[in-house]
């Protein structure tokens, strides 16, 4: 029987949950500050019950319309558990098996497409390559979802079916494909008749050219201010992998439907939220169209998704009935704002409390530098107000309290970090920890403003240098006639025009730093020294790391700020 969920939206009154409703205010109003977030939506349900339901900042900066509860965004790949719940419906149905070879569904597929199953697509362990970000999809034309797995047919698998996990979007149009099949209706217009109307999600529906109603307009920020985002045509996104548009209130009573029988039975819902296996039997962190973690010993349900002028989180501490939903209408790290929001309800989530004490200020700007979190992933501690902040191009960055002269834990997240010293009490790298993993990151180097300026010692590698760099403003052959330069980076920096490069008028040698001992590697080289410059364009001024190998060849450069 199918019957609407009723959620309640009645905010709880009693007076700590005034206090923690401001404290939230407050957290993500600092997290919007420091992220550039034009607009956001929250929604914190309880136990079933919404307890906090609020937009925050503009939903339409050219309008000045306001973010509500009730704004409308791009769910981007938060869409996968929808897509993922109609294919768990039709196996209900008796229509199809998780073990179905998708050669049964998918026409045209090629022979070394047979032992992949719709369970495969569901936990992206097809080998199937990712047409967004394997084969940089991005026409302006019109992309059926037919033309998509055109694109990928001819391709060679990554790995054979079952053998890996990696995150694959074209599994997703493959089973929205399949949904349409198996229902013999669209896959968004099953999941209305299925999901949507009988969870009376009424501004739940697939993305279109259509006016749609309170729809939040999407932004990029670029240098200091904002810009709308790129045009992307809706046929690229309005397929099973993020075609869908939604609000926080919608999301609050799917929510709720899945504590529940009325959509998916708990036979389904256990076999969508148990960890994948692979043929060697390790297990791997997804399930079907969720991922699966655990945070300090909670148990965490969650999916995020990200497409240019969006990015969504619905994040599920299941053991706790706590279930954190965020919307916005830019790139933003929304895993942070989405943990920090549930901190204020689960304070079990929370590390001890960080030491009274103040930490030298020397000690302190000791730590400051950049350090290589993963390959060409650089990750940038400095100094604001006296606390320790890290920023990075992929991380939002967040203030750091100290445990210990030498750790320090994060303001938004169940993470710490321990900076290691060498024999002589010098900085060498530090060690970042979570529930799910330990890491030790090498430090590359000082900050900019910390070095000390020194003669060149090689001014013909220096010429060599800016030949390199202005061969990168211009990409492709350019960049395959330079001599000195590792095959990884002739790859890498052949593929496309680097702009902020453009027109380089000078380029100033500052310093320079030997760190093969650090086992930094950048294009498959092990990096030997670093050479830091100040280079000059009609449009700005900015400086350079630029990573050689011992024989002097140049596998990587980074661009930053002071």
């Amino acid at each position: 029987m199918r019957c609407a969920i009723r959620v309640s939206l009645l905010l709880a009154l009693a007076t700590p949950a005034l206090a923690r409703a401001d404290a939230v205010d407050n957290y993500i109003q600092s997290q919007m500050r420091r992220q550039h977030i034009p607009g956001l939506s929250l929604a914190v349900v309880v136990d079933g019950k919404v307890v906090k339901a609020k937009g925050y900042g503009l939903s339409d900066i050219e309008t000045d319309t306001p973010a509500t509860p009730e704004t409308v965004y791009q769910l981007a790949s938060v869409t996968k558990q929808f897509t993922a719940a109609a294919v768990l419906i039709l196996v209900q149905d008796g229509k199809l098996n998780l073990d179905d070879p998708i050669q049964k569904f998918i026409e045209g597929t090629p022979d070394i497409w047979a032992g992949i199953s719709v369970a495969h697509l569901l936990n992206h362990t097809s080998g199937i390559k990712d047409y967004l970000n394997e084969l940089n999809a991005r026409s302006l034309e019109e992309m059926t979802p037919k033309k998509i797995v055109d694109l990928v047919i001819g391709q060679p698998l990554n790995f054979a079916p079952g053998e890996k996990y990696s995150y694959s979007n074209t599994g997703y149009v493959m089973l929205g494909m399949i949904v349409n099949k198996m229902s013999g209706m669209p896959y968004d217009v099953f999941l209305t008749e299925r999901v949507f109307k009988p969870l009376g999600m009424d501004a739940t529906r697939r993305s279109s050219l259509d006016v749609i109603p309170n729809r939040a307009a999407g932004y990029t920020w670029v240098g200091d201010r904002w810009q709308n985002s790129p045009y992307l045509n809706p046929t690229l996104w309005d397929n099973g992998d993020g075609g869908m548009l939604s609000t926080v209130l919608d999301l609050a009573k799917w929510d709720a439907a899945l504590y529940g029988e009325a959509i998916l039975n708990e036979a389904t819902k256990q076999k969508m939220w148990s960890r994948g296996t692979l043929k060697d039997g390790k297990s791997i962190n997804s399930g079907f169209g969720w991922g699966l973690d655990e945070l300090r010993g909670h148990r965490l349900i969650e999916m995020n998704g990200s497409r240019p002028g969006t990015t969504t989180n619905l994040a599920r501490y299941v053991d706790d009935k706590v279930t954190v939903i965020v919307l916005l209408n830019c790139d933003a790290e929304i895993g942070r704002i989405s943990c920090g929001v549930a901190r204020h309800f689960i304070p079990s989530l929370n590390f001890p409390k960080p030491i009274t004490e103040e930490i030298a200020p020397a000690r302190l700007a000791a730590y400051t530098g950049r350090y290589e979190f993963a390959n060409n992933f650089m990750l940038t501690i400095n100094l604001e107000d006296g606390r320790l902040v890290e920023r990075s191009p992929k991380l939002a960055g967040g203030f750091w309290s100290p445990v210990s002269e030498t750790t320090f834990l994060s303001e938004d997240l169940p993470i710490e970090m321990t900076f290691d010293l060498g024999r002589q009490g010098e900085v060498v790298g530090l060690t970042w920890r979570s529930d799910l993993r330990k890491k030790t990151i090498p430090r590359i180097g000082p900050l900019i403003h910390d070095l000390k300026p020194q003669a060149d010692p090689d001014p013909e590698r220096t010429g060599r240098v800016r030949a390199a760099l202005e061969s990168f403003a211009k990409g492709g052959q350019a960049v395959e006639q330079v001599e000195n330069l590792t095959p990884g980076a002739k790859k890498d920096f052949g593929r496309g025009a680097r702009s902020e490069l453009a027109g380089l008028q000078s380029l100033t040698f500052i310093s320079q730093e030997s760190i093969g001992d650090r086992g930094i590697e950048r294009h498959g080289e092990k990096v030997a020294h670093i050479l830091y410059y100040k280079f000059t364009t009609p449009k700005c001024t900015r400086y350079l790391l630029v990573h050689l190998t011992a024989g002097g060849l140049l596998t990587d450069m980074d661009i930053v700020d002071d």
